[in-house]
């Protein structure tokens, strides 16, 4: 009879390989949580496929220019599955992965093209008072803006009645970090690498936390984060604290997001930050969305810190916190149930003190996202879209065409 402390070290064993070996390729947003088709009592499926294309001409200064400027034509197909099987009251299986095809590729991949990604496989119990996750899972945080972070790892939820708390730990790679709103446009936009300098080995890179969450009223919460970050290499490392506001007023014609940030690195220097994101309703469907990010008191050294900071504005642009200072403007038009033309504008003031603190070294970037979104019930999404970059700089100045498939196939919708 094998013994059952033997097989719990082994299926352990068994995930963190998994996570190690599996988790290669940045992720892409997804609905599938919200659209499973129940098969029965205990078991719920979903699926989806998606196709992205991306024709780009860009300009210097880009990780993959060229002195030629040549319009580079790029896609991706990907499916991506979703298994929730309910095995006990209160215990939960679940599985999600998904395989794509990329062109021109992932170049240090063994098969050029194809790319197999683990997103979730975990054990979830969750009785009335508590929760407890085991696994492969997705960690985040308010505006998203320090941690938004697939690990491998334990989290563990206590719930009262406007409370809940969290804690949480595990390790993760740099091939599992967040870092766009679509991963394809990484190999030609992420010229701010922090997330790239941590190891890739799964078992030297921790982080830790805790996160607590009131709720003020319906519409009204306060969110508190610690997070931990200990990867590999030391300089990286860092205390990071956050508070974070979240509310809907004027019977929801009125959003705002307000988090404030404050990391200590590995030199016990202080760094803060503000995150603010309003959105409101100016008449019937026609929404105005503006922000700003701002990070102080760093240098060009400290640039890569925190490890797991991760907001993405912009469609095609990484824009964060790492660049210092940065504002958005967006008008979202909702023409009818079907059509969604949008625009918006991000611009980056990367300014950093010099080593020395003599001064400050200052610069510009910018992106311009104009296009419309289709959408069927949320069941299938078509956007297209283009994208320019530092538009007012002639020579770095890049230009690209956006067009994305959603199709989700799935017996119910309950966002």
């Amino acid at each position: 009879m094998i013994n059952c402390k033997t097989s719990l070290s082994t299926l352990l064993l068994l995930l963190l390989l998994l996570s190690a070996t599996l988790a290669q390729a940045r992720t892409c947003n997804s609905g599938l949580p919200s659209h499973l088709y129940d098969v029965n009592d205990n078991l719920s499926l979903g699926a989806e496929f998606r196709a992205f294309y991306m024709g780009a001409s860009l300009g210097e200064n880009m990780p993959q220019s060229e002195d030629d400027r040549v319009f580079k034509n790029n896609y991706a197909l990907a499916a991506r599955a979703m298994l929730d099987w309910y095995i006990v009251e209160n215990l939960t299986f679940l599985f999600e992965g998904e395989w794509r095809f990329k062109f021109p590729g992932w170049e240090e991949k063994f098969a050029r093209h194809n790319d197999f990604r683990l997103n979730q496989l975990l054990l979830e119990y969750d009785p009335e008072f508590m929760r407890l996750i085991a696994g492969v899972q997705s960690v985040s945080f308010g505006s998203t803006a320090l941690l938004d972070q697939v690990m491998l790892g334990v989290t563990l939820g206590f719930r009262f009645e406007s409370l809940t708390f969290n804690v949480f730990g595990g390790v993760a790679n740099r091939n599992a970090m967040r870092n766009a709103s679509n991963s394809m446009f990484m190999a030609y936009t992420s010229y701010t690498n922090g997330w790239k300098l941590v190891s890739e080995n799964t078992w030297e890179n921790y982080l830790a936390g805790l996160d607590l969450t009131a709720f003020l009223s319906d519409s009204i919460r306060l969110n508190f984060l610690y997070l931990l970050s200990w990867p590999e290499l030391e300089p990286l490392r860092s205390h990071s604290f956050a508070i974070n506001f979240d509310g809907s007023f004027f019977e929801n014609r009125l959003s705002t997001i307000v988090e404030a940030i404050a990391i200590l690195n590995s030199d016990n220097k202080l760094m803060p930050a503000l995150v603010v994101d309003i959105r409101g309703k100016l008449f019937e469907n026609f929404w105005l969305r503006a922000g700003t990010a701002l990070a102080f008191n760093y240098t060009e050294e400290e640039l890569p810190s925190p490890v797991f900071e991760n907001l993405s504005w912009g469609l095609i642009q990484r824009f964060n916190l790492h660049q210092g200072k940065i504002a958005r403007l967006g008008v979202n038009w909702q023409a009818n149930q079907y059509v969604n033309p949008f625009a918006d504008y991000y611009m980056a003031f990367l300014s950093k003190q010099e080593n020395d603190g003599s001064g400050f070294d200052f610069d510009t970037s910018d992106e311009l996202d104009v296009g419309v979104e289709f959408n069927y019930q949320k069941y299938y999404k078509i956007k297209v879209s283009y994208a320019g970059m530092n538009l007012f700089n002639a020579p770095t100045s890049s230009h690209m065409v956006y067009l994305a498939l959603r199709i989700i196939l799935g017996g119910q919708f309950n966002d």
